[in-house]
């Protein structure tokens, strides 16, 4: 049986400590002057590893990884790419090795004799599965073409490489120590990590002491754990910390306005279409619902849907927001000389990995594995800047295209039309179980559109969804 062992008070304390953490990492971002709390937060785990308490310590250094900030997050911050960061999730020791791998395999081996303490029937442990046969699968493809080919990408095949290490090392900890106590608690730290992420982000916003810049736009910088913040919006109905929960939704409504990008504008769409299914539709979700909700169902539906009108009606393209909305409603025109150069690139991304695909069988289906590239036959990138943003020069010189931006052309891309497969298929099993806990949607939020993104996202998104474990009936 579940144990709630967070108070409304407690919950509070932990929201702004974690705020704390998020706005002294935004604000001094690129700065020694965050190993203040970095080097702190690896003496809490490590201290916690030494006294034996391995669940303590492995649930704290992912939180800590949680509230820390990507170097892809601060692209437009900067005008030299050649910057450190020294947050818990990136502070580097060596070249590409952080300090947060490191306490990964630490991990790894302290509990390699462990028994893993999840049911082999959980969604988690299917998706510990497929990862093993996604990274694995893509890593062996891979190490046969650099061998074999001379035009695979060695610095592709160690980037992804490294991801695919931290995706397995993390899911190998969490399920050998995410007993329900550990549920319970990673349900409720992801929660508060969400909402301090947002009043964070928001807090160095309107101080004006930090922003961050896209094409021609000025935009707000957001922790990279507000991809989840959607999430918040399937909770209304699920979610105790109500006044909270408004406050938090209000301040990721001001910094969507500047800072709406594209995910952001599929994951709204989505988040409005679930939040509706459960209030009106769903038979278990409804008998749920106090009286006091069940009042307020028109009203969330009518503020969802006005918040988009608005932003249709008053956010002109001359905004970050109103350029990102006319973009991914340009990717319904039904023509690819209708659409706006970002969701152009992705899609003429993803018909030629297809098309690269009919002429390799063995690629289409399985993969070209990490260091493997695809290169436009199809001519669509012909007249078409890609430099700005969307791939590095050396990669546009050479014809190669070792990467795509988002799920749909680089699962296909690394792991073939196999891949795609598992990793729709296990969202949507996931997506079903939302009514039982919304921070499934992370799956969504996360793992269909934002796979192989980065590592931090890829423990943002692992340790959240071990918290979608939370009161789940398939235990």
């Amino acid at each position: 049986m579940y144990r709630n062992h967070f108070s409304n008070s407690v919950f509070i304390k932990i929201f702004l400590l974690f705020t704390a953490i998020v706005v002294v990492n935004i604000l001094t971002i690129s700065s020694p002057l965050t190993l203040m709390v970095s080097l702190p937060e690896y003496a809490i785990v490590i201290f916690l590893l030494f006294k034996g308490d391995i669940k303590k310590s492995v649930l704290l250094h992912f939180v800590f990884a949680m509230l820390s900030l990507s170097a892809q997050g601060t692209l437009g911050m900067f005008e030299s790419k050649d910057f450190l960061l020294y947050n818990y999730g990136t502070l580097k020791l060596v070249g590409p090795i952080r300090g947060c791998y490191i306490m990964n395999i630490i991990y790894c081996i302290v509990l390699i004799n462990k028994k893993v303490k999840i049911s082999e029937s959980t969604l988690y442990y299917r998706l510990y599965k497929i990862m093993l046969y996604l990274c694995g699968s893509a890593t062996l493809i891979g190490l046969g073409g650099i061998l074999l080919s001379s035009y695979y990408s060695m610095d592709s095949f160690i980037d992804y490489g490294i991801y695919s290490f931290v995706v397995i090392t993390t899911m190998f900890a969490i399920i050998r120590v995410a007993d329900e106590e550990f549920i319970n608690y990673a349900y409720h730290l992801t929660l508060a990590c969400i909402m301090a992420g947002i009043a964070g982000s928001f807090l160095c916003y309107v101080s004006g002491s930090v922003t961050s810049h896209y094409s021609v736009f000025d935009i707000a910088y957001m922790a990279d754990i507000t991809i989840l913040s959607l999430a918040l919006v399937i909770g209304i109905p699920f979610i105790k910390q109500k006044g909270l929960l408004w406050l938090t939704l209000f301040l990721y409504a001001i910094l969507l306005l500047t800072s709406l990008g594209g995910k952001s504008v599929i994951g709204l769409v989505f988040s409005i279409c679930a939040l509706s299914y459960l209030l009106f539709f769903d038979k278990e979700t409804k008998s749920n619902l106090n009286r006091s909700d069940k009042k307020l169902r028109p009203f969330v539906v009518i503020v969802a849907l006005g918040a988009v009108l608005y932003v249709i009606k008053n956010v002109a393209s001359d905004s970050m927001a109103g350029y990102k909305f006319a973009s991914a409603v340009s990717m319904f025109s039904g023509d690819l000389d209708n659409m706006s150069r970002s969701p152009y690139i992705r899609v003429a991304s993803l018909l030629n990995v297809l098309n690269d695909g009919l002429s390799n069988p063995f690629a289409l289906f399985f993969g070209n594995g990490f260091g493997g590239y695809f290169q436009d036959h199809l001519g669509l990138f012909v007249g078409i800047d890609l430099s700005n943003g969307a791939f590095k020069d050396e990669i546009i010189a050479s014809g190669r295209f070792t990467t795509g931006h988002d799920t749909m052309v680089t699962v296909p891309l690394f792991n073939g039309l196999i891949g795609l497969f598992l990793v729709t298929k296990i969202t949507w099993l996931y997506l079903k179980q939302i009514n039982r806990n919304y921070m499934c949607s992370i799956a969504f939020l996360w793992l269909f559109l934002m796979f192989y993104f980065n590592t931090i996202y890829a423990m943002i998104g692992l340790f959240g969804l071990i918290g979608a474990e939370y009161k789940l009936k398939n235990r």
